[in-house]
């Protein structure tokens, strides 16, 4: 399987995601199932992130790809509260219904991490403390920016996969500790099905660029909120 294959399926499985976020009422079997498959995507976001910090000729080129993606994602939530009242972005003061759902900026400091770490190494633990604390505020929290360092820092393979089912499982049950069995995230679990997609992953990109998917994220979730205000 390409690293193009992997991208088709993240891009796939993330839209099935948000059509039943917006448009499935919560309380179906549907809803249940399209979520459910929203889990795989996630996962197969950061380790491409992971492969792109690994295997990009241009790393600053990468992070400022990044960075201007998730400014413009910001930017067209920002249009679309000012039209609907509903807040998808990290603007914390302003006032109305929504959640945090620029995912971009958990991607990005991920990569960050990793560039890091990579060229501080000494530094290691406070830069991974103080990105850690970052994390708290972003779409997937500490769970997303820990999945990004293990695909690429953690070399074994072994160690790799292993380390990045016991975050997978500590993200989704940790809040029993508080909440007891109802506060488990069963649904993320499903997120582990993402590996034995990985597990296929030969290392190859594939022929074609996908550089829709830069215009794709940002553009897909207001179409997609659209609809839901026309139902």
């Amino acid at each position: 399987m390409t690293r193009n294959m992997l991208k088709w399926i993240a891009l796939v499985t993330m839209t099935v995601d948000h059509i039943g976020l917006f448009l499935i009422s919560p309380d179906t079997t549907l809803y249940v199932m399209m979520r459910l498959i929203g889990r795989i995507a996630f996962p197969l976001f950061a380790f491409m992130i992971a492969e792109g910090f690994l295997h990009t000729s241009n790393i600053k080129r990468y992070m400022l790809r990044l960075f201007i993606l998730g400014l413009a994602t910001e930017i067209i939530f920002l249009g679309l509260y000012f039209f609907s009242g509903f807040n998808l972005t990290h603007v914390w003061f302003l006032e109305g219904p929504g959640f945090r759902m620029n995912i971009i900026w958990t991607l990005l400091l991920g990569l960050m991490g990793l560039v890091l770490i990579q060229r501080y190494e000494p530094f290691s633990i406070l830069i991974l403390t103080a990105l850690f604390l970052v994390s708290i505020v972003l779409p997937y929290g500490f769970y997303g920016f820990g999945l990004i360092m293990i695909f690429g820092w953690v070399q074994s393979p072994k160690q790799k996969w292993g380390y990045a089912i016991g975050l997978t499982l500590i993200y989704c049950l940790y809040p029993a500790l508080s909440l007891g069995w109802e506060g488990i995230n069963w649904i993320q679990l499903f997120a582990l099905t993402a590996i034995p997609i990985l597990l296929m992953y030969h290392g190859k990109r594939g022929k074609s660029s996908l550089r829709f998917v830069y215009f794709y994220y940002p553009l897909h979730i207001v179409l997609i909120y659209l609809i839901s205000l026309s139902l």
